[in-house]
């Protein structure tokens, strides 16, 4: 999934890039905040039918938030495209990507990870050498689309944290009307409000339908489910395609260290979204069941049984407790010991989980899977989350409260030999929210031991990560055909009382 993911976002800056050229041309016949207004009411229109019935008022007050800041991103840019040019603008555009991690540090305490930051260095590097070697210099244009470019990072980012916790449609379609009302109340103060003339018209039914309603749909959905800094990375592919649209449609042409620059940017894609997903060891060790010698495995293919996964799930916090399963550096962070694929890209997607607990008053609690020297469990697997080590301790994205329990617990289940039970039945404590890593072996346990005590189970499958697709889809089949669980996404889950 995590190609399937990167394949989308590269998609959305193909069409982006186009738009470069498209939008120039349009706006020299008709008003930036004329054009940016009817563009986005398209989208928004386009959106409505499949998105309406699933927008609340709390949708609408995100979306709006959100969408401000990428109005403002629009503004710039669309401004900056009258006084530069198409591949100058994609190119500084693309600036967004050190802007975006550094709003997701500055505003919500989240670091990134090594190779993360050494893909922003180089994409940040081929930049310079695509912008410094075009033939125009630096211009007014240049300085208003550098501001677009932060205010897309701080889009990036404020995406990437409350994405999760809604509908994708939804969110985008909130996005689309927000940003659209914010240039139709504008228009009338600052430009003539009138008709689009012929010339205009396609490139803002494509501008509208295809590079907003569309692509916005679609990056809201990939950032439900990774970093702003990964998808940051990702979109910096935008500035590469904007000089080839450049170069084909409006007679630019890149120097031989404009290339060069275009290369780094390509390799930055690589480095943050290939090299993760090699099977290279992690400090020294793999990644296996047994250090045992094992019998030769006889394969064979085995489908998955269908199993129900719940449009919405209500839940009344007064009697709900939110438990958050493994997320520790060993796990969740490169260079941990048993690194789960998928992981790190639930974390967003657990905070949002968590900003519901606890805005809503559900309880919150958190594993944190302990071993010490000697422990048998170390015959199972490669020696990981040492009590004390780095790689113990639960994200920093993630930290618990001072007033969250926190059980440290020995094995799979997080009820064995822990105090869980009797804190849960304290609070009264009915329904059981589980998510975290890894998903078929201390989540699928934890849930199993929750039912077997009678709570209730809601699963969020997009909050959950295993070693294999397999191991996700057998362990939650099992629990929704065992135990009576509930699947879900965690934009489905509602607290009501």
């Amino acid at each position: 999934m995590r190609i399937l993911y990167s394949l989308l976002l590269v998609g959305v800056t193909v069409v982006w890039s186009w738009t470069f050229v498209v939008v120039q041309d349009a706006i020299a016949l008709y008003g930036v905040l004329g054009f940016l207004a009817v563009r986005f009411a398209l989208a928004a229109a386009a959106l409505a039918p499949y998105s309406v019935r699933k927008v609340s008022l709390r949708t609408l007050g995100v979306g709006a938030g959100i969408g401000l800041a990428l109005a403002l991103g629009y503004l710039f840019q669309t401004t900056g495209l009258l006084f530069t040019s198409p591949t100058n603008s994609g190119l500084i555009t693309g600036l967004f990507v050190v802007f975006a991690p550094l709003a997701d540090r500055l505003f919500f305490g989240l670091r990134s990870s090594r190779l993360v930051l050494v893909a922003v260095a180089l994409s940040v590097l081929g930049m310079v050498l695509l912008a410094g070697g075009g033939p125009d210099g630096v211009n007014l244009g240049d300085l208003l689309t550098l501001l677009c470019a932060a205010a897309l990072g701080l889009h990036i980012a404020l995406l990437s944290r409350y994405a999760a916790g809604y509908d994708a449609s939804g969110l985008a379609f909130a996005q689309m009307l927000s940003v659209a009302v914010v240039f139709g109340v504008f228009w009338p103060f600052f430009e003539p409000v009138a008709f689009p003339p012929r010339e205009v018209r396609l490139p803002l039914v494509a501008t509208g339908l295809v590079a907003s309603a569309g692509a916005f749909w679609v990056q809201t959905f990939v950032q439900q489910r990774i970093p702003a800094a990964r998808t940051a990375v990702i979109l910096t592919m935008e500035p590469v395609f904007a000089a080839l649209f450049g170069y084909w449609l409006a007679g630019d042409r890149l120097i031989a260290l404009q290339v060069f620059g275009a290369a780094l940017i390509l390799s930055a894609l690589l480095v943050c979204e290939v090299l993760p997903v090699l099977p290279i060891k992690r400090s020294g060790k793999k990644v296996e069941k047994s250090t045992k010698e094992r019998r030769p495995a006889v394969m064979r293919s085995v489908e998955v049984p269908e199993y129900e996964v719940h449009g919405e799930v209500r839940v009344d916090p007064a009697r709900t407790a939110l438990v958050v399963v493994d997320m520790q550096n060993d796990f969740v962070k490169e260079g941990g010991s048993l690194v789960v694929p998928d992981a790190e890209a639930t974390i967003p997607i657990i905070k949002a989980l968590l900003d519901l607990a606890r805005e809503s008053g559900m309880k919150v609690i958190f594993t944190q899977d302990t071993h010490n020297e000697g422990d048998p469990e170390w015959e199972i697997w490669p020696e990981h989350v040492w009590e004390g080590s780095w790689g113990w301790e639960i994200v920093n994205e993630l930290e618990p409260r001072e007033d969250e329990l926190v059980i440290r617990k020995v094995r799979y289940d997080a009820f064995y030999g822990t105090h869980l039970d009797h804190f849960l039945r304290l609070w009264r404590v009915d329904n059981l929210i589980i998510c975290g890593t890894v998903a078929n072996i201390c989540v699928h346990y934890t849930a199993a031991s929750a039912a077997l005590r009678w709570f209730d189970v809601v699963i969020p499958k997009d909050a959950t990560s295993a070693l294999d697709p397999f191991d996700l889809e057998s362990s939650l089949r099992q629990t929704s055909f065992l135990f009576n669980g509930k699947i879900t996404q965690s934009a489905a889950i509602k607290a009501t009382v």
